[in-house]
Parts: structure tokens; C-alpha cells; sequence
């Protein structure tokens, strides 16, 4: 029925992905917080979308 998550996700190199202008990021609930807030320490999220428990 579902595929492997290896076969729905596409990624890139993270010196690729900071060549990127505009990265739209969403990240929702408070498991989130640490590779949310990691993301946000260098510079790969713009914007981020997110609920308001993990905005708190």
C-alpha cells in the first residue's frame, strides 16, 4: 500500500540547501523543538510555519 519513507522523501546536501533563496519550512508540535530550533540556529528555515504550542 505505502511506500518506504526512504521513497517519499527527497533531500539534499545541507551546502546545496543554503544556496536556496527561500526554503519554506513547517514543523508542527513540541517533538519538533530541538531539530526546529537547530534548523533555525543555521540559517535553513525562511519562513517557518508552525503551530502555536511549538511557537511557545
Amino acid at each position: 500500500m505505502y511506500a518506504d519513507v526512504g521513497d517519499r522523501v527527497i533531500g539534499i546536501s545541507a551546502e546545496r540547501s543554503r544556496a536556496v533563496p527561500r526554503t519554506i519550512t513547517s514543523s508542527f508540535g513540541p517533538e519538533c523543538e530541538t531539530a526546529t530550533r537547530a534548523a533555525v540556529a543555521v540559517g535553513f528555515v525562511h519562513p517557518l510555519v508552525t503551530d502555536d504550542e511549538l511557537a511557545r
